[in-house]
């Protein structure tokens, strides 16, 4: 989330302002201006008082297809703690369009790479609380409203799997792209035999499952000037820590030290085995999860070079999986 100027030209629409005008302790004097722009919603500071102190932020879904995920985050709020904003209202616009009041927080999102050994010891101890919210169940499906699942870590995988790639591509013509469903079978295949060889780590009946944040990237913590991380933009859901990590590792590309030092700091929530090593099957369920985004990415912005190169991109990480 990264301070934009008032004049950054996201929608902010006068049924917005009128409703937050009219919130408890707010009135005519608060004022309401663009802030930032998330993946799924449009981010807005209030200023409330002549003085124009920093006061709340206010998420706006994009879309009505993206409230299902704000309202979910507010009703799991109780859970997370103080490893992220407190969220003070959801609402809905007349118009159907859901709105979170939450606590504005005065900090920065630094990449991973370059937080100092405290600071990545401080994220790793965050991670670790959030996993200790545990149960027995795994989120079917990644935000929206999740079906809830019993079963192992070997269910969640295909469940994930299930959602990211085969739903994903079902809506779209596959046929342009012989070499990435290739990849995508082939890879699948390797996923299914990693599986087997490691079925006394993802078989073993019991399992728990963690609350995630589910898109923990470098964007999505804000650091505190006093060194301490917070949590944003949540897309949370129920599933296996070691996933959480391995996104966590290959999509922000942190290096040796940092994952080494994260580690050291990560405390596992107890009756969760051996995290570490199922991390590795997590890492080619994520390079699958990305290849078929790229392909939807692209069928959506067709003749769009940016997105094509994104396609490339993730083909050839795929492709170098496979070869080595």
């Amino acid at each position: 989330m990264h301070e934009q100027t008032a004049t950054s030209p996201y929608a902010l629409s006068d049924e917005l302002v009128t409703y937050v005008q009219g919130l408890e302790g707010c009135g005519p004097q608060t004022q309401v201006v663009p802030f930032a722009e998330g993946a799924h919603n449009l981010v807005f500071r209030g200023y409330n008082g002549p003085a124009g102190f920093e006061d709340f932020v206010l998420r706006h879904a994009k879309h009505p297809a993206h409230d299902a995920m704000l309202r979910k985050e507010a009703r799991v709020r109780y859970l997370i703690g103080d490893q992220a904003p407190r969220i003070w209202q959801c609402g809905r616009l007349a118009s159907g369009v859901s709105v979170l009041l939450q606590e504005y927080i005065p900090g920065q999102p630094k990449n991973f790479n370059d937080l100092s050994a405290p600071e990545i010891g401080a994220l790793a101890a965050v991670l670790g609380e959030v996993h200790a919210v545990v149960g027995e169940r795994f989120s079917g499906r990644s935000g929206d409203e999740p079906s809830c699942c019993e079963g192992t870590y070997e269910d969640y995988v295909w469940a994930m799997i299930h959602e990211s790639v085969h739903v994903r591509l079902s809506r779209f013509d596959t046929r342009p792209y012989p070499a990435a469903m290739a990849m995508l079978r082939d890879g699948t295949q390797v996923l299914r035999n990693s599986l087997a060889r490691q079925a006394g780590h993802f078989r073993r009946p019991n399992q728990v499952f963690s609350l995630q944040h589910h898109d923990c990237n470098q964007d999505n913590v804000l650091w505190c000037s006093n060194g301490s991380p917070k949590l944003i933009d949540w897309n949370p859901t129920f599933g296996d820590p070691a996933d959480e990590l391995a996104y966590i590792f290959t999509d922000n590309h942190c290096s040796q030290s940092f994952t080494e030092l994260f580690l050291q700091g990560y405390q596992a929530p107890r009756g969760s085995g051996d995290v570490t090593d199922r991390i590795p099957v997590y890492v080619l369920k994520n390079l699958l999860d990305d290849l078929a985004w790229a392909i939807e990415m692209r069928e959506l912005h067709p003749g769009d070079l940016a997105w094509n190169a994104v396609y490339q991109q993730r083909l050839g990480a795929m492709s170098c999986y496979l070869q080595s």
